[in-house]
């Protein structure tokens, strides 16, 4: 199997289900002129019910999100490299939910929203990981041992793009 890092930071590392889950968060969030480009590209990776179904649940998930925020969501640009911390969060939970990992994929979601904001999330987000399976687009698990930070480290900083 190919080797995925624990915790990517750069949109090169990703596998292409991953890509296309980041791409849509970020086009979705960014320019609504996008949507049209949205549809294209899963029109090309699914069937016409399949693909709506994909936009369906992935609306859903950005509902859920928007309604239960515990802050603001961060998020690149459509055609920046890097990823940021709420993007994986995202990635995470999506391939838990497709590998059946409910508990873990609830755990992760806390990051994004409040506890009432749960439940809403994962049946979207769960719906449009099971979308993705279906057609062989497969979400690798990212957990693993957390790293340490050395004592008196910086705590990282992020940036938006």
């Amino acid at each position: 199997m190919h080797h995925v890092p624990i915790r990517p930071t750069s949109i090169t590392e990703l596998q292409p289900a991953e890509r296309l889950l980041v791409w849509t968060f970020r086009a979705w969030l960014g320019d609504p002129a996008l949507r049209q480009h949205i549809w294209r590209e899963y029109r090309r990776h699914f069937d016409r019910p399949a693909a709506l179904d994909a936009i369906d649940a992935f609306s859903g998930t950005i509902e859920a999100l928007r309604r239960n925020a515990r802050r603001p969501i961060l998020y690149h640009q459509p055609c920046c490299p890097c990823l940021g911390a709420d993007e994986v969060t995202l990635l995470i939970a999506a391939a838990a939910l497709q590998a059946g990992n409910t508990d873990m994929a609830a755990r992760v979601s806390l990051w994004l929203v409040r506890r009432p904001g749960v439940a809403p999330l994962l049946q979207s987000l769960g719906r449009y990981a099971d979308g993705l399976a279906t057609y062989d687009l497969l979400l690798p698990e990212r957990v693993g041992p957390a790293v340490a930070r050395p004592a008196g480290a910086m705590p990282e900083l992020s940036l938006v793009h």
